[in-house]
């Protein structure tokens, strides 16, 4: 074999025999169990043998170095192997021949901000939809391909987050409203004071420029609600052709904060203004707020959801603007009903789905009233929240009479009431088909597990949603499952929470029943409120 010297390592090629220990030695040995000092023949042989390990040990060393070396050199032409392989792979990645309807599909999804901005019910919402680090501006950062297929789609710019605190980012809000093209608008606005610098004046005159284009639109006025109103009011009245979604938060902190003959009239003529959500007005909504209420089919009404607020909400409103909407199907009313005057006629013919939160701060004669003076004779959908010590007669009252149409029933009792009050409120509701429920015990789980004819509640119940769950009721919900698979009219749907106790092999079970089973509704409250 050549001894030529390798030119990456300065090595032969040929591994040298490694030096093997020093035999052991008796007298070393010894010496080794005391503290005897060696004899002069003894201590020569120790300090001969010490030259000999330290040049064994030298050995080893240079071994270990040229190897070092050698580890240095096969880990270099790895790493140039590695890049060569990326750039390599990057040249027949699938992603390269994504068609660009596909890669626009997958843009959208990175946009998960502006989806369902109307909700206020967790959904998030961006105030600056101009950061450059939030898509779409950092997909076009990404190649060249990216850009222009970013730059391609208006819809991709369509979703735009403006707080009145972001007024030197001017030319990127001129910027992104030019890329969207003539694609409709969703709007986010939010401003904290109620005096606008110049530049902020600005930057609203250029976003209220293409409120031709606002097809959904949320307003959040910390301050100074009324004068903020008052400045906008002008710049876009009469100019929202295809606004449909409107979501405003009054967020008055007092009713003295609403003057007497405050009147937001923005938005009185929108033509396609269907959906409206108002967050924490709490007075006077119909004379305060003027809208065309006659074309709405969707309102709801919150407070501040999860304020720990010592602040009592004092609502005072007769609801007079519902009996405005005539075409109105669905409302979600979340607002506390502590009203002192009683409430006029609400006669509701439109309304097919009628969700509302009795909140802890109602008082009992304002519940009361209330339902005696609603009337829904077409409900169909009924999503009742309940905080109150004791069920209120009321609902007993407002359940018999709506009784013949309901079909979907939304239950979520505060946890005070005892089981058999919860029952006799869900023996008003024969006709339900779809219950859905929240926090239930495990004693209401084995009446509606008992399909005994003669204490079967819900005999037509074909759907059933059950939230909230403790993580040992395995057992209880597979046999009320089993049992009312059972019944003359079977169980064709269940839907559970993300967290259910149960693995995939129950469910497949189930699903190789005929049984549909959805775990995919994450929060009990969005699909509430989502009417």
């Amino acid at each position: 074999m050549s001894n030529s010297t390798c030119v990456s390592c300065k090595g032969t090629g040929i591994t040298p025999p490694l030096p093997t220990l020093p035999p052991p030695n008796t007298t070393v040995l010894d010496l080794l169990q005391t503290n005897d000092v060696p004899s002069a023949a003894a201590e020569r042989l120790i300090r001969d043998t010490l030259t000999d390990i330290n040049g064994r040990i030298e050995v080893l060393d240079d071994e270990i170095s040229r190897l070092e070396e050698r580890m240095r050199v096969i880990q270099q032409q790895k790493d140039q192997l590695v890049q060569l392989s990326s750039g390599h792979k990057a040249i027949v990645h699938p992603l390269r021949g994504i068609p660009e309807e596909v890669l626009l599909h997958i843009f959208r999804c990175c946009d998960s901000y502006a989806r369902d901005v109307m909700d206020l019910t967790g959904t998030p919402i961006c105030y600056d939809s101009l950061q450059q680090t939030r898509s779409p501006w950092n997909l076009g950062q990404v190649c060249r391909r990216w850009r222009m297929v970013v730059l391609s789609c208006s819809s991709l710019w369509s979703y735009v987050g403006v707080s009145m605190s972001s007024c030197e980012k001017l030319s990127r809000l001129a910027l992104q409203l030019e890329r969207s093209g003539s694609h409709p608008l969703t709007v986010a606005l939010q401003a904290k004071k109620n005096v606008f610098t110049p530049a902020e004046k600005q930057l609203l005159d250029i976003l209220c420029s293409h409120s031709n284009r606002w097809k959904t639109l949320r307003i959040h006025f910390h301050h100074g609600i009324m004068h903020n109103f008052q400045v906008i009011s002008p710049m876009i009245k009469g100019r929202l052709p295809v606004l449909c979604q409107l979501s405003l938060v009054l967020d008055f902190q007092s009713q003295n904060d609403a003057p007497e003959d405050a009147v937001i009239d923005a938005f009185e003529i929108a033509p396609q203004l269907c959906d409206v959500v108002i967050a924490k007005c709490t007075n006077r909504l119909a004379r305060i707020l003027r809208l065309p209420w006659h074309q709405i089919t969707r309102y709801r009404g919150f407070t501040n959801r999860g304020s720990s607020s010592h602040r009592v909400v004092i609502v005072n409103d007769d609801c007079q603007f519902l009996v405005q909407m005539p075409s109105v199907r669905a409302i979600y009313e979340s607002r506390p009903i502590n009203r002192v005057a009683a409430f006029p006629q609400l006669h509701l013919p439109s309304v097919h789905t009628f969700g509302i939160a009795i909140r802890s701060h109602s008082r009992l004669e304002s519940i009361n009233s209330f339902f005696d003076h609603l009337s829904l004779p077409n409900m169909c959908d009924f999503r009742l929240e309940v905080h109150t010590e004791t069920v209120p007669e009321c609902i007993l009252a407002f359940l018999a009479r709506s009784a013949s149409k309901l079909r979907i029933f939304w239950f979520k009792p505060t946890l005070d009431w005892p089981d058999k009050d919860k029952v006799h409120l869900l023996k008003g509701t024969p006709s339900v088909q779809s219950l859905w429920l929240y926090c239930p015990t495990a004693e209401l789980l084995g009446v509606l597990a008992d399909c005994d004819s003669s204490v079967l509640l819900f005999p037509r119940l074909q759907e059933i949603g059950l939230f909230n769950l403790e993580k040992d009721w395995e057992g209880l919900i597979t046999n009320l499952i089993e049992r009312r698979r059972s019944t003359a009219n079977t169980l064709r749907k269940v839907w559970l929470p993300c967290d259910h106790p149960f693995d995939s092999s129950q469910l497949n079970v189930w699903r190789s029943g005929g049984v549909v089973v959805d775990t995919s509704i994450i929060s009990w409250y969005i699909a509430v409120t989502t009417v």
